[in-house]
């Protein structure tokens, strides 16, 4: 995997729900949340919303093929298609 290769450890949520539950139990918090606006069940807005408050501090960069306003508190917005190199970017710029 690229991101991996690039330094970085990522770790997978299968949905909303699944980053949500991670980000309220897992013992170190991600030094970056990449979050795709456009998910089954809690989409990523719903996800922004109901952040844990340990988490609040977390850069999100979002994924979307909308050109919808991106939500507040986001640190980038990467309309698809997206390329590695603009992923690997924001997640080096972005990274506590």
């Amino acid at each position: 995997m690229v991101v991996t290769s690039a330094g970085f450890e990522p770790v997978r949520a299968a949905d909303g729900r699944e980053a949500l539950d991670h980000l309220e139990r897992c013992a170190q918090l991600p030094s970056v949340i990449v979050l795709d606006l456009k998910m089954p069940g809690l989409d990523g807005r719903e996800v922004l919303r109901r952040l844990p408050a340990r988490a609040a501090a977390i850069p999100v960069v979002v994924l979307t093929a909308s050109h919808d306003p991106v939500p507040a508190g986001v640190v980038a917005a990467l309309r698809k298609p997206i390329t590695l190199e603009l992923l690997l970017d924001a997640l080096v710029t972005h990274c506590r």
